[in-house]
């Protein structure tokens, strides 16, 4: 009876380890699950875009073996639930295998923006991809998944994604479409953030139809240069991402300073100020307030 039992303790183990190396297998569509050895993910990242959240400029992902501090939340305790290199996204033979980690977290962490999606036990996939260019260059995904299962070909859905390179990588000298997009981003983040805070300090000091007017006007001139900006594109495929970027990068420089200028115009009581405009000539500068 013994023996009996502790043979089908055994067959129930070599079953569970099995059906564990299969899923892993699939989940990679690589060779079973060859450990990676050397963390050469383990380092602080920062976010350039991101899919489902926003991020600020000065938001770092920290990754090490045993722990993750995703953008804008504290560190917390995480474990690797799969990992492997994956083959199926290889473009350069000579370059690091794109890598896929998996992991698990096993507390809470406290994030200075809401979200609902990461808790204990969220899963927190890390796919590093190759090189661009030299040793450090490489972009990574980091993405809240639900499950480990994806279709072939296929990415893992996600509830999250941002998208980050190595916190100490400048990809504007890398002088290509790549870089340049990349570049492009990260200084529209910040671009973007001072905007909205110059556009708080304006709405503050306005009162009544003022503030109304302000509003109105804003939100047609968000339409009218989001629309502007990608009928200006006009460059190759490669570029059209960075130029549309870019555009309203320079839009929104120009707009902060009319968003100071209005607001000292309103401060100081003249009895008239400019109407901010919308990027639109046949109300532009018509208003008075």
């Amino acid at each position: 009876m013994r023996i009996l039992l502790i043979s089908k303790n055994i067959l129930l183990s070599t079953f569970l380890t099995l059906s564990f190396l299969i899923t892993t297998a699939a989940f990679y569509n690589a060779e079973g699950t060859e450990p990676i050895t050397d963390c050469t993910f383990c380092d602080k990242w920062r976010p350039y875009n991101s899919d489902g959240t926003t991020f600020a400029s000065d938001d770092v992902f920290v990754v090490t073996r045993d722990s993750l501090a995703l953008p804008g939340c504290s560190q917390a305790k995480a474990r690797v639930v799969q990992q492997g290199f994956d083959k199926d996204y290889l473009d350069d033979p000579s370059k690091p295998l794109p890598i896929y980690v998996l992991y698990a977290l096993n507390q809470e962490p406290k994030c200075k923006r809401p979200m609902p999606s990461v808790h204990s036990g969220s899963l927190v996939e890390v796919y590093v991809e190759q090189p661009q260019f030299g040793a450090g260059s490489e972009r990574m995904e980091l993405s809240i998944v639900e499950t480990t299962e994806h279709a072939y070909g296929q990415r893992t859905p996600a509830k999250i994604r941002w998208y980050l390179i190595r916190r100490d990588y400048n990809p504007g000298d890398e002088g290509s479409g790549y870089g340049t997009d990349i570049a492009a981003s990260i200084e529209h983040r910040k671009v973007d953030e001072k905007l909205n805070e110059e556009w708080q300090r304006l709405i503050k000091v306005a009162e009544g139809k003022t503030r109304a007017e302000l509003i109105r006007r804003q939100r047609q001139w968000l339409k009218a240069i989001d629309k502007r900006c990608r009928e200006d594109g006009g460059a190759a495929p490669q570029w059209e991402s960075a130029y549309f970027t870019m555009c309203l990068t320079d839009a929104f420089k120009k707009r902060i300073e009319e968003f100071q200028d209005l607001r000292k115009c309103i401060m100081e009581k003249r009895t008239s100020c400019p109407a901010l405009a919308t990027d639109d000539p046949s109300v532009n500068n018509q208003d008075r307030r």
